[in-house]
């Protein structure tokens, strides 16, 4: 007999309450929201559908990505294991998952050789951080979370064969999945294509080593929606094309296993997250300011932005206009005061020579709201030191020295084909370009510890990225590659 259950689904725009039974999804509630209503929106959606909801979280807000434990490895206690995970997952995901919401369960794929499957699943930490206390507080009982695309994929645990899972949310998914579990994901941000989808097939064939041969159009997918996808050219790929009316609200409704040992069962522990009350009062006001900046500088319709600041509490105090006209030459004066600084101490520096190593500036991962920031915070550039000798000029990078991979985490389709057009006229070796194994917030870059901190910035200048990206040493020496970028959905500026 099947229950009738209560889902709670977070988009970018809206939250969502639906009333699922027998495979059939009735809307009781449809709210706009934004980080200063979202109390007032769950309170509604508390009296429509009740005390215990299940929490379906738009992909946006979170990461999923597949990985391998070392097969030889064995954990004293299922603590450990998890640390384990947590540390494995660090080097995909470009957050620390362990200050936000997590989970993994251990996998049975017996066609995929790489090691222990395991898969990852997280929330983007500054939603966690805004919609878990906002949930505790409207008086939820979450029986289980997942992202979208876990939810849908497990609908198919039947199927033995890798398929690609089309799906339609805010925007059109694409999904590699196997035996129910999602192996590759992206996102199509302005239309589904053939060759949006292709990209993740042959991120299955190079990672997995699996051939998927069959397109699945789910859920809300029309035929309106494939006026850009050319069927001819993906039947003449050999893809079959099927489709099925099963959603993700169906698969997170009929999840029975939402209980048990941490390393089987797949659902995020919403309240893992540090809520704002644990954030100590010296951090409170800036954390939160961090927060809701990131979570404001990710809307998915640009045409709907407005520019609104952070709301206060109390109105801000009028500034007069003679503060105004002394704030101003204020600036003036410490302008020309710079000046003057800055050529005294070039002076200096040429009989001296110290250089000043440049700070690395930690990007952030943006989120979603209708009340959209500036984006990152910026920071001073460090000073630029110079060389004793003018006529001596730095030694020059080659662009050829080292072999790159591109990985396109960004979900805009054909980011990392550009990419590598572009930087291919540079003189740059570019190995291969790929599907990354989750959307990525943010950018970053792995490398070698061989591979010079010149080509890392010669590389990330040319891509068009920000100069303070992270940069992780972890690619081993025996690698093919010697430097991988990662692209986030911070490239959309670039590109």
């Amino acid at each position: 007999m099947f229950d009738t259950k209560a889902i709670l689904f977070v988009t970018p725009s809206a939250i969502q309450g639906f009333s699922v039974r027998s495979e059939q999804a009735t809307e009781v509630v449809n709210l706009p929201w934004t980080t200063e209503n979202i109390g007032a929106v769950l309170g509604t959606a508390r009296a429509a559908l009740g005390r215990t909801v299940r929490l379906l979280v738009g992909e946006q807000f979170s990461y999923v990505a597949t990985l391998f434990l070392s097969k030889d490895a064995t954990y004293a206690s299922p603590e450990e294991e998890r640390r384990a995970v947590c540390d494995l997952a660090g080097k995909f995901i470009p957050e620390n998952i362990a200050e936000s919401a997590w989970d993994y369960q251990l996998l049975s794929l017996p066609d995929v050789d790489l090691g222990r499957p395991v898969q990852v699943v997280a929330l983007v930490a500054s939603f966690a951080r805004v919609v878990a206390p906002a949930v505790k507080e409207a008086g939820f009982r979450v029986a289980a979370t997942l992202p979208e695309s876990c939810s849908v994929a497990r609908l198919f645990a039947d199927r033995d064969e890798p398929i690609l899972l089309v799906y339609k949310s805010n925007l059109f998914f694409v999904a590699g999945v196997m035996r129910g579990v999602v192996l590759s994901s992206a996102t199509s941000l302005q239309e589904l294509t053939f060759e949006s989808i292709e990209s993740v097939a042959h991120f299955m064939r190079d990672r997995f080593s699996l051939v998927p041969s069959r397109i699945l159009f789910v859920g809300s997918c029309t035929e309106n929606d494939l006026m850009h996808f050319d069927r001819l050219k993906a039947q003449q790929a050999g893809f079959a094309i099927e489709f099925s009316e099963k959603n993700a609200l169906v698969g997170l409704a009929t999840k029975k296993d939402v209980s048990g040992d941490d390393a089987s069962v797949l659902s995020i522990d919403l309240h893992a997250a540090e809520s704002p009350e644990e954030v100590s009062s010296e951090q409170s006001s800036e954390g939160e300011a961090k927060t809701n900046e990131r979570f404001r500088s990710h809307r998915l319709d640009e045409r709907t932005r407005t520019e609104r600041s952070a709301p206060e509490a109390t109105n801000p105090p009028r500034i007069s206009r003679r503060t105004t006209i002394l704030a101003a030459l204020f600036v003036l004066i410490a302008l020309c005061g710079g000046v003057a600084i800055f050529f005294l101490k070039k002076k200096q520096s040429e009989v001296s020579n110290v250089r000043n190593a440049p700070a690395a500036v930690q990007s952030t991962a943006p989120l979603p709201d209708t009340v959209p920031l500036s984006g990152a915070e910026s920071k001073e550039p460090p000073p630029v030191s110079q060389d004793e000798s003018p006529t001596e000029p730095d030694p020059e990078v080659n662009p050829a020295s080292f072999r790159v991979v591109l990985e396109n985490g960004s979900g805009i389709r054909g980011a990392a084909s550009r990419l590598r057009e572009d930087l291919t006229k540079e003189g740059f070796v570019i190995l291969n370009i790929r599907t990354a194994v989750s959307t990525q917030s943010v950018s970053f870059v792995r490398a070698k510890a061989s591979v010079p901190e010149e080509f890392l910035d010669e590389i990330i200048g040319n891509a068009g990225l920000a100069v303070s990206l992270e940069r992780r040493r972890d690619i081993s020496d025996d690698a093919e590659e010697d430097v991988m970028v990662i692209l986030g959905k911070d490239v959309a500026s670039a590109l």
